[in-house]
């Protein structure tokens, strides 16, 4: 990969780390938000009568989602897989920087823009399935008045979206598997 292609792939790339800081900002201004409630003592009583079956269920729908953040990254977010389905899917590249990168390098960009979008479909997903997990965390926190439940929730939608940081190696993996086959 000569280093014109990378620098432009990088920039291509660099959407997705956008992207993820985007959601990490509405995370942390969402425990702010839930630190300061409960530190003036905004918020008095609980809302509910039954707070036993409001934890397990929300615990009940946080471990699904979290499962459903492992299958995708251990059966979607592989090079292998990725490259597979930019070459079986008719992707539509509109995006400026996308387009002229294609225009620029050819059939080969062609595939691996394919390879970014669908890594960036499925990196919003994950992202956005961790942000749903620390929303839960939020109304657990309005409904319980419990700061526990929601910094523990906060913790693992927080740690779900850490390990799943857009790192420019996926993208060098896709690269070296395309050129491998």
């Amino acid at each position: 990969m000569d280093e014109n292609f990378r620098s432009k792939l990088r920039r291509i790339h660099r959407v997705n780390r956008l992207l993820w800081i985007a959601i990490l900002a509405e995370i942390l201004i969402l425990s702010v938000i839930a630190v300061s409630l409960w530190y003036f003592n905004i918020l008095t009583e609980p809302v509910l009568t039954n707070l036993k079956t409001f934890n397990d269920v929300s615990l009940i729908i946080v471990i699904i989602l979290l499962f459903t953040i492992m299958y995708l990254k251990r059966t979607y977010l592989l090079p292998d897989k990725i490259i597979d389905r930019a070459g079986r899917k008719e992707l539509h590249l509109e995006s400026a920087d996308v387009a002229d990168f294609i225009q620029e390098f050819g059939k080969e960009a062609n595939m691996i823009a394919g390879a970014l979008i669908i890594m960036r479909r499925y990196f919003m997903l994950i992202w956005s399935i961790a942000n749903l997990i620390v929303l839960i965390g939020f109304i657990s926190f309005i409904v319980t008045m419990s700061l526990r439940n929601f910094m523990i929730y906060g913790i693992v939608g927080l740690y779900s979206l850490l390990i799943n940081f857009p790192r420019f190696s996926i993208v060098e993996n896709c690269y070296h598997k395309m050129n491998q086959e």
